[in-house]
């Protein structure tokens, strides 16, 4: 499998008490991309940090398992949200494509 990542983000995640999560997350974190209707599963990474805790915003690098599928789908200043099964837990928007 292909580890390039797709695209670039600004992400923040959302406390707890705003529906989000408790935890911290780092690289390696799997999440689905929500946007235009669809959820698309991304490994997270987060470059020059070890952990993002709710609340936080941060720089992400995101590599879509079915790259493919997103071939111009993904633009500069789309917004999405993170999904944990479903439930948004934070919020993003795409800065670069780094891998068409």
């Amino acid at each position: 499998m292909d580890s390039t990542p797709q695209i670039e983000a600004r992400i923040r995640f959302l406390r707890a008490e705003a529906g989000g999560k408790n935890k911290s997350v780092a690289s390696g974190y799997r999440a689905q991309v929500h946007s235009r209707g669809r959820d698309w599963d991304a490994v997270h990474e987060y470059p020059g940090v070890a952990q993002v805790a709710p609340g936080e915003s941060a720089r992400a690098r995101l590599r879509f398992l079915s790259p493919k599928e997103h071939r111009s789908q993904v633009e500069v200043g789309m917004p999405f949200q993170i999904r944990e099964g479903g439930r948004g837990v934070g919020r993003g928007v795409v800065t670069q494509v780094l891998a068409p």
